[in-house]
């Protein structure tokens, strides 16, 4: 067969392939254009007061009595946490220009790193901070384009909120994560049924969700003693630590960090981001798709 014979039958699989590829990044163009309209109309970060209701008869046991970390990709339900004398430190809500980069140093200050799940929307204020939490090796998970109730929203709100958030960090870093925490989460045993359905969907996008075993509380600010008492550990067990860097002044929460990663280096505990306390990779490198939406957001 001759090499003209041959780009003539080729070609218009070549063709289709480039026109299938230009209406992903259209496709990926109009959902990021639909998100930024929609955040435009709706309120900032609120304080994590608001609690879970409902019932939690569709809750597996091996979720509200397992480890804080769940992985219910695939249909089955498996959880893991940190193990003896490792503390994962999270933070939730931010980035924010005044508290983020305070924590960051004080973290630098104590050669220890964090996972930071952002709120898409304060993300896109703040990119630069964004990109400094990874330079300084801590990682990022995904906490909602707008801080919603994943357990109360509709499928199509929850999908905006979590794919929306993932494509701004995508957008900023060139990276995706696979580490979602839905707003007003807290431990195991206060996941209800609306919060499970939206984790088993998200796992289906192929996200881990993280939750908490310690509350440091800081966002109802009770004094830099009482967020100290939250987050020391009682015993040799591995936690997930929750406190935040954003939605509010987090004074307390930088004097308390300071002091409390003292107190825990000398007990001889690790601390650390928490997918290396359990041992999963929790950041890929993004899709075309998702850096192309998120940049027209960012």
């Amino acid at each position: 067969m001759s090499a003209r014979r041959l780009s003539k039958r080729t070609a218009p699989v070549s063709v289709r392939a480039h026109w299938f590829i230009l209406l992903a990044v259209l496709l990926a163009l109009g959902v990021a254009l639909v998100v930024q309209g929609y955040m435009h109309h709706l309120a900032g970060i609120a304080d994590d007061s608001v609690p879970g209701g409902g019932s939690a008869s569709t809750v597996p046991d091996a979720v509200s009595h397992g480890g804080p970390v769940v992985d219910s990709r695939g249909g089955s339900v498996r959880t893991v946490g940190p193990p003896d004398r490792t503390l994962a430190l999270t933070f939730d809500d931010g980035p924010d220009p005044v508290w983020t980069p305070r924590i960051l140093d004080v973290l630098r200050k104590h050669h220890v790193h964090a996972t930071f799940f952002v709120v898409g929307s304060a993300a896109i204020d703040n990119p630069d901070l964004v990109r400094r939490i990874l330079a300084d090796g801590n990682e990022i998970g995904v906490h909602t384009l707008t801080h919603a109730d994943l357990g109360s929203a509709p499928a199509w709100r929850q999908q905006l909120e979590v794919q929306g958030d993932q494509q701004v960090i995508a957008g900023i870093t060139g990276r995706a994560s696979t580490l979602l925490r839905p707003p007003y989460s807290s431990e195991n045993d206060a996941v209800r049924d609306g919060t499970w359905a939206a984790m088993r969907t998200a796992a289906d996008r192929g996200y881990l969700t993280v939750l908490t075993t310690q509350d440091s509380e800081d966002w109802q600010r009770p004094g830099v003693a009482a967020i100290e008492k939250n987050l020391t550990p009682s015993g040799p067990q591995g936690q997930v630590l929750l406190m935040h860097d954003g939605g509010g002044d987090r004074e307390q929460t930088v004097t308390a960090l300071d002091s409390v990663l003292t107190k825990v280096a000398d007990q001889g505990f690790r601390v650390t981001t928490a997918g290396d306390a359990v041992g999963i990779a929790s950041m890929r490198d993004a899709s075309v798709g998702e850096q192309i939406s998120g940049n027209a957001l960012v």
